[in-house]
């Protein structure tokens, strides 16, 4: 017979739940952007803004499927705002399962998608393309985005997106043992937030963060 560790699934899994939690926290100040980017085809797309008084996708679906059309007519706007790129060379886009499906059915990512040196590549990475990295992201971006069948939403930005403050980094603890040491328990621990960097909507750089999104 061998030897079965017990906490070795419990610290699996208590690092799996750290992981969807605190994705879906820093995942909450992304999607709070006040600019949303809503497909109205695989050839078009249109830009919502709070600061031009937009309901931002409320009444909007994605329709037609997410393209790499989509992906460059985002990446003009950024750039057209001077949004500073995250690595200095890529802007940063993290998206659902379902979008990511989307973009890779378009015949130009097959093309010309191409990973540089495997030693910078973020974790989750799947590729880049026209100065864009893009991340796969299953806890908190819907696949229950989009019109007739579900084509996904993402969050793109550059540098300055959101912060992170850390008061005590995550760690797992365990619980005093009680009923003579037969009651033991264990759990993560950490106080942590995150908020967007910048909110001046009305001056626009918000646009620090794009949502690319529609109604659900």
């Amino acid at each position: 017979m061998s030897n079965f560790d017990v906490q070795n699934p419990i610290i699996r899994v208590l690092r799996d739940d750290m992981a969807t939690v605190l994705d879906k926290a820093a995942g909450l100040e992304f999607k709070k952007t006040g600019r949303k980017y809503i497909c109205t085809s695989t050839v078009a797309g249109t830009l919502e803004s709070v600061a031009d008084g937009d309901t931002l996708a409320s009444a909007k679906s994605v329709k037609g499927g997410w393209r790499l059309f989509h992906i460059r007519d985002v990446v003009k706007e950024l750039k057209s705002r001077d949004i500073p790129k995250y690595d200095g060379e890529n802007y940063i886009c993290i998206a659902s399962v379902f979008f990511l499906n989307e973009i890779m059915k378009d015949s130009e990512w097959r093309d010309n998608v191409r990973y540089g040196d495997p030693a910078r590549l973020f974790a989750g990475e799947v590729g880049r393309v026209h100065g864009v990295r893009f991340i796969e992201e299953t806890n908190y971006m819907l696949d229950t985005i989009g019109s007739g069948t579900n084509f996904g939403e993402a969050v793109m930005f550059g540098k300055e997106a959101v912060i992170e403050g850390v008061v005590l980094p995550e760690e797992v603890r365990a619980k005093v043992p009680t009923d003579f040491g037969r009651s033991k328990g264990l759990a993560w621990y950490g106080i942590m937030g995150w908020e967007k960097m910048w909110k001046h909507t009305d001056a626009g750089q918000d646009a620090h963060i794009i949502h690319l999104t529609g109604s659900e």
